[in-house]
């Protein structure tokens, strides 16, 4: 079973981090092109990755006690904040309206960070 959690952990964190490259990716080519992304993409707003941010860090610290963040058998919190805040920065460079959102706030520090 040792194993299978290990592959499932690892999983984990390759959906989260796949997921951030691919919205990383289609932030910066709206960007050079200046034109909002094709139909067939999604990007998500600021909003929404901070939100996802804020849940992810309150379930970090909810699983630190178990060791389960930043260790192979758990969640690799600040490579995927790291991700995250990389797309928030990208879209902070964009004009105005063109994400949908106005509200800037933070995400708050990983366990390691405070």
């Amino acid at each position: 079973m040792h194993a299978e959690r290990l592959n499932l952990w690892e999983d984990f964190n390759h959906c989260w981090l796949t997921a951030l490259q691919r919205q990383k990716e289609i932030t910066e080519e709206s960007l050079e092109s200046g034109q909002r992304p094709r139909p067939t993409q999604t990007l998500m707003g600021y909003d929404q990755l901070e939100n996802l941010g804020r849940e992810l860090v309150r379930l970090c610290d909810l699983m630190e006690k178990p060791g389960l963040v930043d260790y192979q058998m758990g969640v690799w919190e600040e490579e995927i904040i790291s991700m995250l805040t990389a797309c928030l920065d990208l879209i902070e460079d964009q004009p105005r309206g063109s994400t949908g959102s106005t509200a800037r706030g933070s995400i708050p520090p990983t366990s390691r960070q405070r």
